[in-house]
């Protein structure tokens, strides 16, 4: 079996006992269930770029090169999109389409931010054994983590509790609840999330600068704003 058919076999098994079950759309190897109008989860089976070639190839590579990537790996993504967030800053996710991609997400983990490692498969070990780990993999930690952000509330109340040295979950939390706030006509919740955003951006003035615009088209205004 090639790599690439390694890999369809796990996704296979994945989306078979786990995630056609839960509603979730495939389109090669990322998922995509709609959880409330607007939401979209998303599970991303990410390949290293080197799954692609032979392993000869790699070889006469790091002859020439050196040490490269490792062959036959992958790695679990998971996000959650949220239409109003794409929408107001389409500049940094894109425009919508009919199927979201992991990387224009806006809330986003990788499996290794739940196994306290960078965590990668290998695509040479046992198949029917990675396979069953992924699966738990995704379901202990994937599944979990995406239930808690299925809802604009539970979505809110993550990003506002959110500790400030976690960024990957979301890099600013603050101003994405923001902006789901006035998408919900709370300009007043909005306003106090941007600012509270715009203040701990003190010591970044290309990101306060980019605030200050953005805070005009959505209508916000800010206090020291000039």
């Amino acid at each position: 079996m090639t790599n690439q058919e390694k890999l369809k076999h796990i996704t296979d098994f994945v989306h078979k006992e786990l995630l056609k079950p839960l509603g979730y759309k495939r389109r090669r190897n990322t998922f995509n269930r709609k959880a409330e109008e607007g939401i979209i989860q998303v599970i991303n089976f990410q390949s290293s770029m080197y799954n692609l070639e032979s392993p000869e190839t790699t070889k006469i590579k790091e002859d020439i090169l050196g040490p490269q990537p490792s062959y036959g790996i992958f790695t679990l993504n998971f996000g959650v999109w949220i239409s109003e967030i794409a929408e107001n800053r389409s500049d940094i996710y894109g425009v919508s389409t009919d199927f979201i991609t992991e990387y224009k997400c806006q809330i986003r983990a990788r499996i290794g931010d739940f196994v306290g490692k960078d965590q990668w498969y290998s695509l040479d070990e046992d198949l029917e054994k990675t396979s069953t780990q992924v699966l738990e993999h995704v379901k202990v930690h994937g599944i979990l983590f995406l239930q808690g952000y299925e809802t604009r509330g539970k979505i809110l109340q993550k990003l506002e509790t959110q500790p400030t040295n976690i960024t990957y979950f979301s890099p600013t939390p603050l101003l994405v609840a923001s902006i789901i706030y006035l998408h919900q006509r709370n300009k007043e919740k909005a306003k106090e999330l941007f600012q509270k955003h715009y203040d701990q951006s003190e010591s970044h003035k290309p990101h306060r600068e980019y605030l200050e615009g953005l805070a005009k088209e959505l209508g916000l205004s800010l206090n020291n704003y000039s």
